[in-house]
């Protein structure tokens, strides 16, 4: 379960992340998040 809901904020945090600041790099963010 703990890893389904980690699954789901990455990909909420992935996409809100595109639709606010399209020219911030994927890789950067998940370092900053650390995931």
């Amino acid at each position: 379960m703990a890893a389904q809901i980690k699954t789901l904020l990455i990909l909420f945090y992935l996409i809100t992340d595109l639709r606010v600041n399209k020219s911030l790099p994927l890789l950067a963010y998940k370092n900053e998040t650390g995931y």
